[in-house]
């Protein structure tokens, strides 16, 4: 068979099927392409057709690869299509509600996945600045005549940067989780219009993104865990001395910042601790 016939039959075996006259053209140029590819590597005509393989193969494996909601809009092309036209139209007000109640729907959900992840990171971040706003207050703070304000600020500083050490692996199970959440509900929304090929490799980076529990360093969770402990000591200790009313202590002097007044480390008489900020 040559290859002006092989891609006749090919695209009347494809029409047979109902496929979308877009796909017919895209498959019908794959393959001449393929045939020419296989001429210029030194093969005949003939043997590079039939290299290709059966024309059902190929129309099989087409149409399986085809969105579902696709696989039969090439039956608009036979009978009376205009009559079928209208009665899309005519319809529209019900499926096309469906459609925008769904994509509301979706759209809604992965704002709320997405926004806890924002969240989770936020809080992650904040605790790992609070870190270094404790050194900075203990430096400040003895500089300054308020050591024991400033030690406050250093121990309750580095606990919240070990307790965000100590919980980086439930942080990272939650986000990848989060991750395969989203795409799962992604793949599962938009299956009818996806191909089977492009939704098999998004379940397969799904997959990857679930796993399971993330290997983190014991290293790095002994030196959270230790900085944690060293926090909380060194806080419970000032407090202690200060009989639990911190807003007693010489408070951590604020520092000039852009013409504002910033702290590093407040107490206020109402209990309300405040790290790296301006007093209203």
């Amino acid at each position: 068979m040559n290859k002006i016939d092989f891609l006749l039959q090919l695209k009347d075996a494809l029409n047979k099927a109902h496929v979308p006259q877009s796909e017919v053209h895209d498959a019908a140029q794959f393959y001449a392409e393929c045939v020419d590819e296989r001429i210029e590597e030194g093969a005949t005509e003939a043997e590079a057709v039939e290299g290709l393989g059966s024309i059902d193969s190929i129309v099989e494996g087409i149409v399986a690869d085809l969105p579902q909601a696709f696989r039969g809009i090439g039956r608009l092309d036979s009978g009376n299509k205009a009559l079928k036209v209208i009665l899309l139209l005519l319809t529209f007000p019900v499926w096309g509600s469906v459609l925008v109640f769904l994509a509301l729907v979706a759209a809604s959900l992965v704002v709320v996945l997405w926004s806890l992840l924002a969240a989770m990171a936020a809080f992650w971040i904040a605790c790992i600045a609070a870190g270094l706003a404790g050194i900075a207050s203990l430096v400040h703070g003895v500089a300054n005549g308020a050591g024991q304000a400033g030690a406050l600020g250093f121990g309750i500083g580095i606990a919240l940067s070990g307790l965000a050490v100590v919980l980086l692996p439930l942080m990272v199970y939650v986000c990848r989780w989060l991750v395969f959440a989203t795409v799962r509900f992604s793949l599962w929304v938009s299956k009818p219009f996806m191909k089977a090929s492009t939704y098999e490799k998004g379940s397969a980076f799904a997959a990857r993104m679930k796993g399971g529990w993330p290997h983190v360093p014991k290293t790095l969770l002994i030196v959270g865990l230790a900085l944690l402990l060293l926090g909380s000591a060194v806080a419970l200790a000032v407090l202690a001395s200060c009989g639990f009313e911190p807003w007693t202590l010489a408070q951590v002097p604020s520092i000039n910042l852009f013409g504002r007044d910033v702290y590093l480390f407040h107490w206020e008489q109402d209990g309300t601790a405040l790290f790296v900020g301006t007093l209203s």
